[in-house]
């Protein structure tokens, strides 16, 4: 009996040992990072994607609402559409320019707005992470923080050694990044993201709830190294 319910502990100390992740102990802001892309399928699988497509909606009382989002390494591209308006965002890093749509009301991007979009390509294709040194990017430990009940490590990220691109929660204990706030206007270019869930087809680890200023997504499906039409991106 007692060399069967050694086995049974041998089995199950070996199951998780097949699922466990190796975390190194934080004490800089580098090792927050380099948890974090640990945690959701590691820096050789990352540098793979060039573009992420994403859609979803959501489902709440006052009104439901479509996402279409397409990120990739020179363009960006939002639609969402409601019962209560329809938005648009368009941005091309490769001309450094974008415009928005709130119903029939269109903006150009101005410099600010720019560079907080260029910042957050960069940043959903988490090349500010695994490309920092060649950024001149550096990061730094903050005190922590807890966002929805979650305990957090906060991670400042800084371009030049001065200026403050960006403000990342982590979760303590998986290291998923449940918060972000990007750029100058961080008011506006704040997301939150949850129920982290494995990519089959590149063995990622990719957030299935994302709440923003245009509400709370229910992520469906995402697609990588996907083609985008550009035309999207002028201005009608």
């Amino acid at each position: 009996m007692r060399n069967v319910l050694c086995l049974i502990l041998f089995f199950i100390a070996f199951a998780f040992g097949l699922h466990a992740q190796t975390f190194k102990p934080v004490k800089t802001g580098q090792d927050v990072i380099d948890n974090y892309l640990t945690a959701i399928g590691g820096e050789t699988k990352l540098k793979d994607i060039k573009s992420i497509e994403i859609t979803g909606g959501t489902n709440e009382k006052k009104s439901n609402a479509t996402l279409f989002e397409y990120i990739g390494r020179k363009e960006f591209y939002l639609r969402s559409e409601s019962d209560e308006i329809n938005v648009t965002e368009a941005y091309d890093k490769s001309g450094n320019k974008g415009w928005i749509s709130l119903g029939i009301y269109k903006e150009d991007m101005k410099d600010d707005y720019l560079k907080t979009f260029s910042i957050f390509v960069e940043s959903s294709l988490w090349r500010i992470y695994y490309d920092h040194v060649k950024n001149g990017i550096t990061f730094e430990l903050k005190d922590d923080d807890i966002v929805s009940e979650t305990p957090c490590y906060v991670v400042d990220v800084i371009q030049s050694d001065t200026e403050l691109i960006e403000t990342d929660h982590f979760d303590k204990t998986t290291f998923y990044k449940i918060q972000q706030d990007v750029g100058p206007w961080s008011s506006e270019m704040t997301a939150n993201f949850g129920e982290y869930r494995k990519e089959s087809s590149l063995g990622i680890m990719m957030p299935y709830r994302i709440a923003t200023k245009l509400g709370r997504f229910n992520i469906t499906n995402y697609n990588f190294n996907t083609s985008f039409d550009r035309g999207l991106l002028r201005k009608p």
